[in-house]
């Protein structure tokens, strides 16, 4: 029987240009020459760890390399090995055990057997610190708090991030980080609070990290005061809201910087005059500071917030001062002409006890108004308000949805328009570009702090290319700085006067 097997065989392979299958154990036929099969004749052996890549912490007893082997049924030997033994050892049935901190590949291999080529796979291990505490020393002043946030601790050269939480009136100061050795780290700052630096490969690392102080609260009597911006910096705004207790009123609200200078801060008003408890100025560079207000009683609950003690009777109205009779606008000074301008054209209006405020910051809401007056006050098509913080009897309430239908404003938030928060320089100039259509724009590198991207580059490139504003200094624009009612009506009467 096997001779005529191997005959058919053979007769089958002298046919011109067939090719028999080959499989392991069988003989190849080549015309009338015999060979022994060749090695590579053999199927693949096909072995595969289950989990490709396991996290170990160094406390940890271990773990099983499991895997899948095709030619399993042979029962063949396996071999394990481990690239770095000093990280993780494995022993002759496949247990891992974590030795010290880092990487190890773990390698399964099977030599050949009669029907299969060798085989292997691999597993990938780290291994980690168990605690914060044994990688990381923390030291955080006074004023704030420190945590690392990386969940999975690192190991050699990965990333490290950790955040710094300054307690109200302080900001993150000096941020230090050392290896175990006393070597100093680099330190990347990714945002504000927000830290990176490479683990080293001496632990532990410690990181230092002090706090400032940058506002002390005054003690308060008969009512409260609130500080909005708890973290601001040097030039940003800065708000504080006064809360009387009943009977009394808002008395004043000064602010002392680090030199002992000391000023006090006049409250926001409403268009028609009218005091606010609230207060706006921009923080010093002399920091820290000291905000303090006080209240005043009432002479009786009838008298409103804002009355005077010992009022006296007033004038009949009188009519609107020229800006050369406002008690703070001097003769000569860079925006006499702008005021008297604005003035005149109904524009902008003094405050009533023939001062104009020159320096007191400027709300969007009454920054559309000034746009709104000196395009005519024309009438929105309808009234009913896209905002929600915008009543439509207010003063303003006109002009903001005058300026919403013809594109000039749009809300900080849906719903929201924000009407006494203070306008940017930024802003403003974006506010009058739309005014005139949003006109293109050739030459945009008008000021470096307003990169590409910016909201207001093309209309700060515009202002700018028809002299409508100048810059801050050090050839800087400052968009998100505030802008002043001397400052924006200076722009207006640029621009139209």
């Amino acid at each position: 029987m096997r001779k005529a097997v191997l005959s058919l065989l053979l007769a089958l392979a002298l046919l011109p240009g067939l090719l028999l299958p080959v499989r392991a154990g069988y003989m190849s036929l080549t015309g009338t020459e015999i060979v022994a099969l060749e090695e590579f004749a053999k199927e693949w052996r096909m072995i595969r760890v289950k989990t490709t890549s396991v996290t170990l912490k160094r406390t940890d007893p271990g773990v099983q390399v499991t895997f899948t082997d095709n030619a399993a049924p042979e029962h063949p030997t396996y071999t394990y090995t481990s690239s770095a033994p000093e990280v993780a050892t494995v022993d002759e049935s496949g247990w891992v055990t974590p030795v010290a901190i880092g990487r190890a590949t773990i390698t399964i291999s099977s030599p050949a057997t009669e029907h299969y080529q060798s085989g292997g796979d691999y597993m990938g291990i780290s291994v980690r610190y168990d605690e914060d505490t044994e990688m990381f020393h923390i030291e955080a002043g006074e004023g704030g708090d420190v945590r690392v946030t990386n969940r999975q601790l690192p190991v050699e050269k990965e990333t490290v991030e950790f955040v710094t939480t300054p307690q109200d009136f302080f900001v993150t100061d000096q941020v230090e980080v050392y290896d175990a050795g006393g070597y100093e780290l680099a330190v990347h700052q990714v945002q504000t609070n927000l830290y990176r630096f490479s683990l080293p490969k001496s632990w532990p690392v410690d990181i230092r990290v002090s706090f400032r102080r940058i506002i002390t609260p005054g003690e308060t009597e008969h009512g409260r005061m609130e500080i909005l911006s708890t973290h601001a910096n040097p030039g940003e705004n800065q708000y504080v809201l006064l809360y009387p207790e009943e009977g009394y009123r808002c008395g004043t609200v000064t602010v002392t910087n680090a030199t002992g200078a000391t000023r006090e801060i006049a409250p926001l008003r409403t268009e028609d005059g009218s005091e606010t408890e609230q207060y706006h100025f921009f923080m010093p560079e002399e920091l820290p500071i000291t905000i303090r207000a006080t209240f005043v009683a009432m002479e009786s609950p009838a008298d409103p917030p804002g009355a005077s003690q010992n009022p006296v009777p007033q004038p009949e109205p009188q009519p609107q001062p020229e800006a050369s009779s406002f008690a703070d606008v001097p003769a000569g000074c860079w925006y006499e002409d702008a005021v008297a301008w604005a003035t005149e054209q109904g524009i902008v209006q003094g405050k009533g006890d023939h001062t104009f405020g020159p320096e007191e910051a400027c709300t969007r809401a009454q920054a559309v108004v000034m746009l709104w007056r000196a395009s005519g006050s024309p009438a929105p098509s309808s009234r009913e308000a896209d905002f929600r913080d915008v009543p439509a009897d207010s003063y303003y309430g006109d002009a903001v949805q005058w300026a919403v239908e013809e594109g000039i404003v749009g809300g900080v938030a849906p719903g929201e328009f924000a009407p006494d928060r203070v306008c940017s320089r930024g802003e403003i100039v974006t506010l009058l570009w739309r005014l005139h259509g949003s006109p293109a724009v050739s030459a945009k590198d008008a000021f470096p702090d307003v990169p590409a991207g910016s909201f207001c580059r093309e209309a700060v490139s515009w202002a700018a290319g028809r002299n409508l504003v100048n810059g801050t200094g050090d050839g800087l624009f400052s968009p998100q700085g505030g802008c002043t009612r001397s400052q924006i009506t200076t722009i207006l009467y640029r621009d139209m006067g």
